[in-house]
């Protein structure tokens, strides 16, 4: 059997497309889920970084990363999967 390993633009790639995804199965925008990433983490997350990190060029930090997937109603490891298969939670 052989060992699969991803790389970091894997890992890059992968948790972009699943904040996109999961965000998308909450019908939710960049801006709101800036503003609800920034109620849980007391600080100032702009729809700008969402975009940035949904694209690649940039990653959140741990906490901010946590704080996304709290507001996504999913788990950090949902958000870094390959491939992503969280289906929408009931009623979405």
């Amino acid at each position: 059997m052989e060992a699969t390993t991803q790389t970091a633009t894997d890992v890059r790639a992968a948790l972009g497309r699943n904040i996109r995804i999961r965000r998308g199965q909450l019908r939710m925008s960049q801006a709101l889920l800036a503003e609800r990433t920034s109620d849980v983490i007391g600080s100032n997350v702009f729809d700008t970084q969402i975009s940035r990190w949904e694209t690649g060029p940039s990653l959140p930090s741990v906490i901010t990363l946590a704080a996304i997937a709290e507001v996504l109603l999913c788990t950090v490891d949902d958000l870094l999967a390959s491939p992503f298969t969280l289906e929408p939670p009931p009623g979405f």
